[in-house]
């Protein structure tokens, strides 16, 4: 359940975005107003709205993964997922901070959220592939 819960402020992050048109995410990079010429009226927001919608899938998906009928199911079905989650999670990790090291924009804050959140994915993950070791059944 950590990684669902350490899930949910970046989808508050994001739906705080949307409700204010503006791209980015809390603790990320400045995004540059030439950062906004490739969206039309509505259009950032709409971008925010389908990321907090990722967020909020991700979310689910952690905290399903807690639930009696996910842990019976066939361990590659939630891994597949988790395991997606985990690597997006690194890179976001990998590119934010490098990013926040190469330039001024800043975003390592973000990138630190990202490794933890990776980290904690790849313990959901763990515990899908080898978790079923050690019960019975």
């Amino acid at each position: 359940m950590a990684a669902a819960a350490w899930t949910a402020p970046y989808v508050a992050s994001k739906v705080h975005y949307a409700l204010d048109g503006r791209l980015g995410v809390t603790g990320g990079p400045r995004v540059p107003e030439s950062g906004y010429a490739a969206y039309g009226p509505g259009e950032a927001a709409a971008a925010q709205w389908a990321n907090a919608g990722v967020g909020a899938a991700a979310l689910l998906l952690f905290a399903a993964c807690a639930l009696p009928a996910v842990r019976r199911a066939p361990r590659w079905l939630p891994a597949l997922p988790v395991g997606a989650a985990a690597l997006v999670a690194a890179a976001g990790a990998i590119g934010m901070t490098g990013r926040a090291i190469a330039t001024d924009a800043g975003g390592a804050l973000f990138g630190a959220y990202c490794l933890v959140w990776a980290v904690l994915a790849l313990g959901v993950l763990r515990e899908l592939l080898l978790g079923g070791r050690r019960r019975k059944g």
